[in-house]
């Protein structure tokens, strides 16, 4: 990147999962924000996804049911306390506890 050189057959890795994260163009680029763009979660090119126009309406109804339903939800420990593991193409957490804002109810997990 910038002023870097790139030796003769070095090996380039480009990963996709590092895409919108670049702060001097995004601004908090760790914040889930679903209208900002150009995004490019699902590759580009010949690189675009073909699950793309499936995955993503099923993803705004999913979302849009767990907000209407339980519209306090929110992080139960600080996000710092969230646990990743991955590769370098895929990451997950091992668990995100969160508060639903349902009286009575211990907070749920995952």
């Amino acid at each position: 990147m910038a002023d870097t050189v790139v030796p003769h057959g070095a090996v380039v890795l480009i990963a996709v999962a590092a895409a919108n994260r670049d702060p001097d163009r995004f601004p908090d680029p760790g914040t889930i924000m679903p209208g900002r763009g150009p995004h490019l979660a699902f590759g580009h090119g010949k690189h675009y996804c073909s699950g793309a126009p499936l995955a993503r309406p099923q993803g705004t109804v999913a979302l849009r049911a767990l907000f209407d339903r339980l519209p306090d939800i929110r992080l139960a420990v600080a996000e710092s306390e969230l646990r990743r593991h991955g590769l370098l193409v895929e990451h997950s957490y091992d668990a995100v506890p969160v508060f639903t804002g349902m009286c009575g109810h211990a907070p749920a997990s995952r």
